[in-house]
């Protein structure tokens, strides 16, 4: 069975018209709940940084997040900032400090820990990401290789930031499944990037 999980209808109809003379026929599915019990084998490129993340800058007063409105004109998008209500933000940061959090990422964790815990299985998450919580501002805006202003044009670009790996992988071994962060180096070393290389040179 050919199982995609996508939650985005432009896409699905993209998908199923690519895949209309394919051997199998795919089925669509909103998340990883609505796949059948089998084993899941998961290699995601890539898929973090495309998920939503919460910004907070630290000013004088305390918290604030950052969101998205309109100008007073209402003729552009534009950033603001209203007191943050979060408990439990770093009480030690510096004025003008930017810290990220992804809900979403951590709930894709927790939804991967559980399912390989239930049915078994793997997941190997490539992306670019922090090996450890800090501050900074990680949120961007790509179109044809070039960082554009995410506010722009909405919808012609990517939008990406860093994946959370700490709270990603303290989601997924919540449920006792075992997890580790390599460094792409030291990955692709592993698979013999040298001796690739050295072939290629050839």
């Amino acid at each position: 069975d050919l199982w995609l999980v996508e939650t985005s209808a432009p896409l699905r109809a993209a998908q199923g018209a690519r895949l209309a003379d394919a051997p199998l026929s795919p089925r669509w599915t909103d998340s990883l709940d609505g796949l059948p019990a089998f084993p899941l084998v998961l290699v995601a490129n890539e898929l973090l940084d495309c998920l939503p993340v919460r910004q907070f800058v630290r000013g004088p007063q305390g918290w604030a997040e950052r969101r998205i409105g309109l100008s007073e004109d209402g003729a552009r998008l534009m950033f603001g900032l209203v007191p943050a209500l979060e408990q439990g933000l770093p009480a030690d940061a510096p004025p003008g400090a930017v810290f990220e959090a992804s809900p979403a990422q951590a709930n894709f964790g927790a939804a991967l820990g559980a399912r390989i815990a239930r049915d078994g299985g793997a997941g190997l998450l490539i992306d670019y990401g922090r090996a450890e919580p800090r501050f900074g501002d990680t949120f961007q805006a790509l179109r044809r290789h070039r960082k554009v202003d995410p506010l722009e044009d909405p919808g012609a670009a990517d939008l990406t930031v860093h994946a959370d790996f700490p709270a990603v992988l303290a989601a997924a071994r919540a449920f006792g499944v075992e997890t580790a962060l390599v460094p792409q180096g030291r990955w692709l070393n592993a698979l013999g990037l040298a001796d690739r290389a050295a072939a290629l040179a050839r």
